[in-house]
């Protein structure tokens, strides 16, 4: 068996180069991390319909920039008289243009630019008054479009069950 000494020097050098290599790799500015984050408005004349063909009336947006591709714009409703809330979602991925939210600490704002963005993706919910899902959410992968201005936002695609699912809302001033 062979035993191996360190001295206080060489131990010293090595600890001190492992925190200088920590340090080289952690991010040290919020510009080299995503911007993410959530806008959330309340909306007038919205409507969505869902998979099983059923028009809803919403009265609530949600925009929530994932990354610096990827989009999900959530329109909600109530689903009945005891406060429950539907949702429909939509989920784009525009890899080659600039997203129409800017963010910054987790709050986002519309950034002034049309937009038009594929969807990649879409799903259903039902919560109760608390928020907690009532079932299962349905997903399916999606192909179609959303399309946002400053005062407007709206969303078709073919889900790849079959259904055809659309959505717009006007945004509040």
């Amino acid at each position: 068996m062979t035993e191996t000494l360190h001295d206080d020097e060489t131990l010293g050098s090595f600890v001190g180069g492992a925190v200088a290599v920590v340090l080289l790799c952690t991010p040290t500015s919020s510009a080299a991390l995503p911007a993410i984050g959530r806008l959330q408005s309340n909306t007038s004349q919205c409507s969505y319909v869902d998979t099983s063909g059923t028009n809803h009336r919403c009265n609530q947006l949600q925009l929530d920039r994932k990354t610096d591709t990827v989009m999900r714009l959530r329109f909600l409703g109530e689903a009945n008289s005891n406060g429950a809330t539907h949702s429909l979602t939509f989920v784009t991925v525009a890899a080659d243009q600039r997203l129409p939210v800017d963010c910054e600490q987790g709050h986002c704002r519309l950034n002034g630019r049309s937009w038009t963005g594929p969807v990649m993706g879409a799903a259903e919910a039902l919560m109760n008054q608390l928020g907690l899902a009532e079932g299962l959410p349905k997903a399916w992968s999606a192909r179609g479009s959303c399309t946002i201005d400053q005062q407007r936002i709206s969303c078709k695609a073919s889900a790849s069950n079959g259904s055809e699912l659309m959505a717009e809302a006007s945004l509040k001033p």
